[in-house]
């Protein structure tokens, strides 16, 4: 199938997406903060990079900026709980901006998610 990277901080969430992922018959790779996950980003090629917003070493924000230089620019779904100063729904609304291809609240419903997942893997164009 396709080949996810999911960057998230709390390890439980990361597992339970990759489970998830894993069931649906994807190639995942996982990552605890930005920083690795751009470095994976910059070792493989995926078709959808999961990434949680607020995360040690580098945060959703630097993410996006380095995955929309991507030639070509590979699909994002964007996962957050908010933070101290901005509620989610503002978090998404800022991403949007950067161009992420969907966001989604946390908590959210893991049949959501794979929909939205299945959804932008189908927009993927073949290389």
């Amino acid at each position: 199938m396709a080949r996810i990277l999911v960057i998230d901080d709390d390890v439980n969430i990361r597992t339970l997406i990759e489970r998830h992922l894993m069931f649906d018959g994807h190639e995942v790779d996982l990552a605890e903060n930005g920083k690795e996950g751009l470095q994976l980003v910059w070792l493989h090629k995926y078709d959808l990079v999961i990434t949680d917003v607020f995360m040690p070493k580098r945060d959703g924000f630097e993410v996006m900026t380095e995955l929309r230089r991507l030639s070509p620019p590979v699909r994002v779904i964007v996962i957050t709980g908010g933070g101290a100063d901005f509620s989610s729904t503002e978090i998404l609304d800022m991403m949007r901006v950067m161009k992420a291809n969907r966001g989604l609240s946390k908590p959210f419903d893991f049949d959501v998610l794979m929909t939205a997942v299945r959804e932008e893997l189908a927009a993927v164009k073949p290389t």
